[in-house]
């Protein structure tokens, strides 16, 4: 992670850094989702897009009912896209339209809340096999692996709960790489899920 040297305006240069990373890795995802086809995949692929942001204010204005420190983190990713589908690349890859991640509605399926660590999380992605991608309060993105959720909490285990990257950045780099090793082909590339 980036270290904070000053404030710019209300915002520290992490943030700063984290968006302009951010929207760095959404390009080269967006690159390299372009490239698949038929050919590539052997069967007519799935829809695999980076869907457009929406405007900067619409996108601070709707994160202003999430938890304090999920916020800037959603507003690097949201301020890039208003989410990806990337579901022919490995086991698939879906970062949710900034709408879902927003909705109120009470969902029992959608964990807030890891049992054994206490900590609080944001649910914003998935992969094609049922894990969920999650923030919690400290800014890592956790991978959450087909683990029990009773009453918003996340039956976490070892196996069941990992930390994929340090920060959204770092999440969105590493999606990038698997988007660009499937295109390419590249044998032994090591996957994050």
């Amino acid at each position: 992670m980036p270290v904070v040297m000053r404030s710019v305006r209300g915002c520290t240069l992490t943030a700063v850094t984290n968006a302009l990373d951010v929207r760095l890795a959404v390009a080269r995802i967006a690159r390299a989702l372009a490239r698949i086809d038929e050919d590539l995949v052997g069967y007519e692929p799935y829809e695999n897009v980076v869907r457009e942001p929406l405007p900067a204010q619409d996108v601070r204005a709707a994160l202003e009912s999430v938890a304090p420190s999920f916020r800037a983190p959603l507003i690097a990713l949201y301020e890039a896209c208003d989410g990806i589908d990337a579901m022919n690349v490995n086991i698939g890859y879906h970062v949710r339209p900034l709408s879902e991640v927003v909705d109120q509605s009470p969902n029992p399926f959608e964990p807030v809340r890891l049992r054994t660590a206490g900590d609080a999380i944001k649910a914003f992605g998935s992969d094609g096999g049922g894990g969920l991608f999650a923030l919690n309060e400290r800014g890592e993105v956790l991978y959450l692996d087909h683990g029990s959720i009773e009453d918003g909490v996340f039956g976490d285990t070892p196996r069941s709960c990992r930390r994929v990257a340090t920060d959204i950045a770092e999440f969105m780099e590493r999606v990038s790489a698997d988007a660009n090793a499937f295109v390419a082909r590249k044998p032994g590339h090591r996957y994050m899920v």
